[in-house]
């Protein structure tokens, strides 16, 4: 069943409550180290899709090669 933009606009909303109170409970040092993870899975993240992207693009050229 599909959820309305308003109830995952709440459910957001819950969760980021949720984040700030566990986070507020950590000390500076842990949140310090929790932020520069967060940081590097980004990165991963973005090579991983810049990856991607060139073999997709390598894939479109042997696409129109092959037409």
């Amino acid at each position: 069943m599909a959820r309305s933009k308003s109830e995952s606009n709440l459910e957001s909303i819950e969760s980021l409550s949720q984040l700030k109170d566990t986070v507020h409970g950590l000390s500076i040092a842990k949140v310090v180290k929790l932020l520069f993870a967060i940081m590097n899975e980004c990165k991963t993240v973005t090579v991983e899709n810049c990856m991607l992207k060139d073999v997709c693009s390598e894939f479109k050229k042997d696409v129109r090669m092959l037409e």
